[in-house]
């Protein structure tokens, strides 16, 4: 039981020590995209699709570092390598956490990338949102708050929204704008959170278990 809590705690830590380092760095995005929105829609909407392209591409480098014909190289630079050896780190001795903090903070830099896309086209009258008459915040702090409300309602099991009664700060209209929303919830945010859940399989069978040819072959 002392060992339970143990990794409990091991693995709480690393989360947050992950998370916190490159979730602030992908807080601080949101004053480039702020900048560039003061500057030109078009320059705004350049850095916030840079943001989801980078990604949706570690995204995909993530999954093809977990296919069992995947390089040494890839698995040893794109996902975090388990170590269970004495001598082993933190970071390495729970790496389902440390990998999924880092997938997390991924996440928070779509929303931060998303926000910026969806403000700049805002602003050139491609997107279309209600509500934002019924609040004093700027609608550029909306549409923040709107893609993080998204985020979270995709948390699997977990129903915070429902469970405080808490609807979205925003409702998206027209074509654009939601069809948006929707590659956000299953693309942007549903592929990383299935890299999760494949590598907490792929980092309990191992490497190896992908490397090796079945038995019939």
């Amino acid at each position: 039981m002392r060992e339970r809590v143990g990794d409990w705690i091991g693995s709480a830590v690393s989360f947050v020590m992950i998370f916190s380092f490159f979730g602030a760095m992908a807080l601080k995005t949101r004053g480039w995209v702020a900048a560039a929105l003061a500057t030109h829609w078009a320059l705004a909407l350049a850095i916030g699709s840079l943001l989801l392209l980078m990604v949706l591409m570690y995204c995909v480098a993530a999954w093809r570092a977990m296919g069992p014909d995947s390089p040494d190289w890839m698995r040893k630079w794109v996902l975090v390598q388990k170590n269970t050896a004495e001598d082993a780190g933190l970071l390495e001795r729970y790496a389902s956490s440390t990998q999924a903090a880092l997938v997390a903070a991924f996440i928070l830099l779509a929303n931060v990338g998303a926000a910026g896309v969806s403000t700049a086209l805002e602003a050139r009258g491609v997107f279309e949102y209600d509500g934002s008459s019924e609040s004093a915040s700027p609608l550029s702090e909306l549409i923040t708050e709107f893609y993080y409300w998204h985020t979270i309602d995709l948390l699997p099991v977990v129903e915070v929204w429902a469970a405080y009664g808490r609807e979205a700060p925003l409702q998206p209209i027209g074509f654009w704008a939601p069809a948006f929303l929707v590659v956000f919830r299953t693309v942007v945010v549903g592929f990383p959170i299935w890299i999760v859940v494949q590598y907490l399989r792929f980092n309990r069978k191992g490497p190896e278990a992908d490397a090796q040819p079945s038995e019939s072959s």
